[in-house]
């Protein structure tokens, strides 16, 4: 019983609300019409009688009278959606589960790479992506931002130059202070934002992550457990996680190009992938 409730949520949070919607009306239509037919014919002449004279009865009055109470409908309406409370959910967070693709390229700001090597970078993920549909989110913290533009003065660059490949600049949650900067606020929100899609996304997902950090082991054993793939790439990935790859894929006996599979985890080392990084004045990945 319990499999079977939680196969009905996630059948459920696969559906997106629009969906939804559209579907509540088209049987809100149908039961309409089931009843109308159900009910005895002197009903139904009832009914049509009283569509007719509240038809009738506004057909009778002017323009003018029409027009003031379409003004007032409105007014009402707009005071009424100044004044109720609401939250601003950005998009990524909001997203549905309809809408989450194949692939999910996550790019940590504080790993960037420099902006004459973005585009070998981007053509290299277009190789190794495969034509498959993909989100690219750039997550970046407020207070990073402010502190790296003035250490990097072509930052904005770069960072426009990512907007323009296709990337979605994501803006962290942070201390709204400003007195000081979340640690690993960064992180935290890219392991997040990946299990969640992992839970409620299609199956066999792969989830790739640009970052040299190395606290995204537990995020990585979480998301293979769960049936998807995962690439971490980096220009010079810390030791531990080539020692996780080792674990998780004893079973293949074949390595990705022939098989033509994704690995459960695979270690991607951008430095001999893409050698023009070596080459770049800065190296931050």
């Amino acid at each position: 019983m319990g499999k079977l409730r939680f196969a009905w949520r996630m059948f459920w949070a696969r559906r997106s609300r629009s969906r939804i919607a559209l579907m509540c009306v088209l049987l809100a239509i149908t039961g309409l019409a089931i009843i109308w037919l159900a009910i005895p014919q002197d009903w139904q002449r009832q009914t049509q009688n009283g569509v007719a004279f509240v038809a009738r009865w506004v057909g009778a009055l002017d323009t003018r009278t029409l027009l003031v109470a379409l003004i007032g409908l409105c007014v009402v309406e707009a005071i009424t959606l100044l004044f109720s409370p609401s939250y601003r959910k950005h998009g990524y967070l909001t997203t549905s589960p309809a809408l989450i693709p194949p692939v999910s390229v996550y790019l940590d700001a504080e790993n960037q790479h420099p902006e004459r090597s973005i585009r070998p970078f981007m053509q290299y993920l277009r190789k190794r992506v495969r034509g498959q549909r993909v989100d690219l989110l750039f997550f970046q913290s407020t207070a990073y931002a402010v502190t790296i533009r003035d250490r990097i003065p072509d930052y904005n660059s770069n960072y426009r130059t990512l907007r323009l490949s296709g990337f979605q600049p994501i803006d962290v949650p942070h201390n709204p202070t400003g007195k000081n900067e979340i640690s690993q606020a960064v992180d935290h929100e890219i392991a997040a934002h990946a299990l969640e899609r992992a839970l409620l996304g299609p199956a066999k997902q792969l989830f790739i992550i640009v970052s040299g950090d190395g606290g995204y082991v537990p995020l990585i054993y979480r998301l293979v457990a769960l049936g998807h793939c995962v690439q971490l790439w980096a220009t010079k990935p810390p030791d531990a996680y080539y020692e996780v790859e080792r674990l998780l894929n004893l079973d293949a006996k074949e390595s990705t190009s022939v098989k033509g599979k994704y690995l459960s985890f695979e270690v991607v080392e951008l430095a001999k992938a893409i050698p023009c990084l070596v080459l770049a004045r800065r190296v931050l990945l």
